[in-house]
């Protein structure tokens, strides 16, 4: 009995040391390999599969292995892990629901913008958009103004006068300014989701030089319109440089029309009222900007 107790563990142990007696080759992309080494030259790294030690001598260079560990614990160790995880692109735990969001830093710092549909309301501005950290930029916008297509689509008469005022566009301005916070952990500034304040301007300028097709001294007008807004959006990378900014804002709007009203007399002599009209209301804006990376 104590012969079988004794064969049995020394049968164990020897099972135990076989497992610790293997050498272990990691290479630099991480991939391990149970080996016996045979010899380590000044480039080369020579080994045999220690499931087949009785088969062919293999060799590798040094450069390709982070680290070999020895049956007794030892190391040496001669390179480093290589990490391919692109750097501008990484996986992170985006939710403990297990959801993976991508890490993208496209090295942006300066987006140039358009914005095709406010050319129905005769705005045309251009605008640049700066990178003042990962997480915040400003965007500027100047432009021209020109005729307000939908503005006297419904308002053809002004709202001023029951008789047919004639008003000739002429070239105004707009300005825009906002600052934009990027909350996402796994873009910076100028890409995906944003949210800030927004301040803009626009005049458009007009005269009244007939009225009812009665020529009158020529009188200089304008339409105002100031905006507050919290503004937010989302930029859409289509390309590597192209892109679409869809936004959304809320407010309040300062608005101040200064018009001539024409007005008849008895004599059917036709004269202008200048009439001034201020009101606040509330401001909403929903668009789409197209613009490219610079």
């Amino acid at each position: 009995m104590f012969k079988q107790t004794v064969s049995l563990f020394t049968l164990l142990f020897l099972l135990i040391a076989s497992n610790f007696s293997q050498d272990i080759l990691t290479k630099n992309d991480g991939s391990e390999l149970s080996v016996k080494v045979i010899e380590i030259t000044e480039v080369l790294i020579k080994y045999k599969l220690y499931e087949n030690l009785d088969g062919p001598l293999y060799t590798i260079k040094k450069s390709n292995v982070f680290m070999i560990k020895y049956e007794n614990g030892s190391k040496d160790l001669f390179g480093k892990k290589e990490d391919k995880t692109p750097t501008s692109e990484r996986v992170v735990v985006y939710s403990k629901v297990g959801y993976n969001k991508q890490y993208v830093d496209r090295g942006l710092m300066n987006l140039i913008k358009v914005n095709p549909l406010l050319i129905l309301n005769g705005d045309i501005p251009i605008y640049l958009e700066h990178k003042l950290n990962d997480k915040l930029s400003y965007e500027v916008g100047i432009g021209i103004t020109v005729f307000d297509y939908l503005y006297n689509y419904y308002n053809s008469s002004l709202g001023y006068s029951p008789y047919v005022e004639q008003h000739t566009p002429e070239m105004g301005y707009s300005f825009r300014a906002s600052l934009r916070f990027y909350p996402s952990n796994y873009t910076k500034a100028l890409d995906e989701f944003y949210i800030g304040p927004e301040f803009s301007h626009r005049r458009y300028n007009t005269i009244l030089e007939k009225c009812d097709n009665y020529p009158v001294d020529a009188k200089q007008e304008y339409r105002a319109f100031t905006d507050f807004k919290i503004s937010g959006g989302y930029v859409l990378f289509i390309t590597e440089n192209i892109f679409f900014d869809i936004y959304g804002g809320i407010g309040l709007r300062f608005k101040a029309n200064s018009i001539s009203a024409c007005t008849y007399s008895e004599s059917e002599i036709i004269s202008t009222t200048p009439v001034l009209d201020k009101a606040i209301l509330p401001a909403i804006s929903l668009g789409v900007k197209v613009g490219f990376e610079i």
